[in-house]
């Protein structure tokens, strides 16, 4: 130990002080490195650097194609049984006004043993139908034969049941519905004719196109009053609502073999 007034080597002191502070520096930085660390080129360092292969690098896993669902196509219409094929011919018979072809313009209905002439402007009209007949009832009669826009010729009818009350058939444009048809109620047509009959297969509407100018009419015709038109081969009659449940009433005989479901568009043998 240095006394106080102990002589001391100024020289020697300064060296050991540049000694230690240098070996202060160099701790310093081994720490600073060992704390932080340092970055060197991979040259200076003599380190590998490896490439990454394809083999190392995780693939990738692709989405599969979305499938799309094939668009169902609409059905096709059945194919009519007139209409010309492929394997043949086939012919439809249609009317006159259909071609294009102008039919007499005086047209003569036919019912019972009566006639009646029409002009073909008046069907156009759509009159009622005792109008075309030329007479006058009560009631009106729920049937009208008229041309449409197009040249057809149409039939508009309601047709009732014996009660008079409940409807047994409705026709509109030609087209038709039967409502008693579970009643036993029954129809058949072909190209000219077409008829609707009840369980007894008495008709209640017949209507025929004779030729291109001819019109033939039968059944039974209840009028918007009540009253009662009988038309068939033999007469004309018109029965009153007091009349009717009196009066026997003659229907004409069916124009068509019946079931129609086993003879369809066949006509009866007593009418050949």
């Amino acid at each position: 130990m240095l006394g106080l007034y102990d002589s001391v080597d100024l020289g020697t002191s300064i060296d050991s002080l540049r000694s230690w502070r240098i070996c202060l520096t160099t701790v310093i930085v081994l720490l600073a490195v060992g704390r932080f660390g340092i970055w060197v080129w991979p040259e200076q360092a003599n380190v590998a650097v490896s490439t990454p292969t394809p083999e190392s690098v995780p693939a990738v896993k692709e989405k599969p194609p979305k499938q799309e669902t094939p668009k169902q196509q609409p059905p096709k219409a059945p194919q009519e049984k007139n209409e010309i094929s492929s394997s043949g011919l086939g012919f439809k018979e249609v009317s006159p006004e259909q071609l294009g072809i102008l039919v007499p313009d005086i047209f003569v209905v036919r019912f019972a043993t009566n006639t009646a002439t029409v002009f073909r402007k008046v069907l156009k009209k759509q009159v009622p139908f005792e109008q075309i007949l030329g007479m006058k009832f009560p009631g009106s009669m729920p049937l009208k034969i008229y041309f449409n826009q197009h040249g057809q010729m149409k039939v508009d009818a309601t047709i009732f049941e014996a009660d008079g009350v409940t409807k047994a058939a409705v026709i509109k444009h030609s087209d038709f519905v039967v409502i008693a048809k579970a009643k036993g109620w029954d129809r058949n047509w072909d190209a000219t004719g077409f008829e609707i009959v009840d369980a007894e297969k008495h008709p209640f509407f017949q209507i025929e196109r004779l030729g291109e100018n001819v019109i033939k009419l039968g059944g039974l015709f209840r009028m918007t009053d009540g009253s009662l038109i009988v038309i068939n081969d033999r007469e004309f009659a018109f029965l009153g609502k007091d009349r009717i449940a009196t009066t026997p009433i003659t229907t004409g005989n069916p124009l068509f073999a019946y079931p129609s479901k086993d003879n369809l568009h066949v006509r009866s043998a007593k009418r050949s």
